[in-house]
């Protein structure tokens, strides 16, 4: 009697289904609406968002601590004289990042100095509640929107989107 060493059919049929599974599983884990790249992707968003708010908030108590430094000499300092966009864009900047008035980038309107150059004629747009972007450049897509007021005589109020790319910060 000869005796057979090879596989069978059937048992090449359920090897490949298997493995058909298999791929199948993979490759929902990592493609799917809960896969590994998709929460890379918004992995990467929470980070670019928790990143620009840092910026700002970076920019806006090295700018409160300038006024409260210039009070202390000097009683009749007034917080709109060290914190305005014009400045807070300028504190952004250091941090590789901007202030816009528009998500576009196109337009930086307000946040410009006075048309001779010095701060004492315009420093951009009074903080009133007032709408405004941070971004890394005017090409960016990549946004957070922020509503920023004065708040009394000491302090600033940031009011920010609950996300990357939403136009969704509360009101004041």
């Amino acid at each position: 009697m000869k005796s057979n060493k090879g596989i069978t059919l059937v048992a090449l049929v359920i090897t490949i289904i298997v493995l058909l599974i298999l791929a199948g599983v993979s490759i929902s884990l990592v493609v799917g609406d809960n896969g590994v790249l998709t929460r890379a992707s918004d992995s990467s968003a929470k980070t670019k968002y928790s990143q620009a708010k840092e910026a700002l908030g970076l920019a806006i108590n090295n700018l409160q601590t300038e006024y409260f430094n210039a009070y202390t000499n000097n009683a009749s300092a007034k917080i709109e004289d060290y914190i305005y966009s014009a400045a807070i864009d300028t504190e952004l900047q250091k941090q590789g990042y901007r202030l816009f008035t528009a998500a576009d980038g196109d337009t930086a309107a307000g946040l410009a100095k006075g048309a001779d150059g010095s701060t004492s004629v315009a420093k951009g747009t009074k903080l009133n509640g007032e709408t405004f972007y941070i971004k890394e450049d005017a090409e960016t897509s990549d946004y957070v929107q922020v509503k920023i007021k004065i708040a009394g005589t000491v302090g600033v109020d940031a009011h920010y989107a609950s996300k990357l790319n939403t136009e969704d910060a509360s009101d004041f």
